[in-house]
């Protein structure tokens, strides 16, 4: 029965050599291939905004998130370490530089980042941080979906 589904495995070469004296395909190939090249700059600076979005996100935000088991912030994570209190940290979060992109990118998808906004509104308790702390979320959200966008554009031209 092996040999019969090598037997089989070995008809996909048929589609390998048609795909070959297939000119049409080969164009439409190497176009991708040169595009792929003219847009990985594009690429690579829209990683470098979110490598430092995050970056900025973790001074900011970094360990400052817990919540107990009942959903609500943890307003003194010294006491509350003291006192064995069962905390968590929000799934999108600044902790770590892999968290940290993933937030990033969650953000700038646009997949419940006034939720994630609002978990860090939440942690700062002086009006002067509830201000300007969504600027940071709004300005990220704002850019990562123009670079984006631009992205997807320069792909489909």
């Amino acid at each position: 029965a092996s040999a019969l589904q090598a037997l089989r495995a070995m008809r996909l070469l048929r589609v390998i050599k048609i795909m070959r004296t297939w000119g049409e395909l080969q164009e439409m190939l190497s176009k991708i291939g040169a595009s792929v090249k003219d847009i990985s700059f594009f690429g690579i600076l829209l990683f470098l905004f979110m490598y430092i979005s995050a970056l900025l996100g973790m001074e900011l935000f970094a360990n400052y998130a817990r919540f107990n088991s009942q959903g609500d912030l943890v307003e003194d994570l010294v006491v509350a370490t003291k006192n064995n209190v069962y905390m968590t940290a929000p799934r999108a979060n600044f902790d770590d530089v892999g968290a940290a992109l993933t937030t990033i990118f969650i953000i700038v998808l646009g997949e419940d980042w006034p939720g994630v906004m609002y978990n860090y509104t939440r942690v700062y308790s002086s009006t002067l941080g509830k201000i300007f702390i969504p600027f940071y979320f709004i300005i990220i959200f704002s850019l990562g979906n123009l670079m984006m966008l631009s992205l997807f554009t320069a792909i489909l031209l």
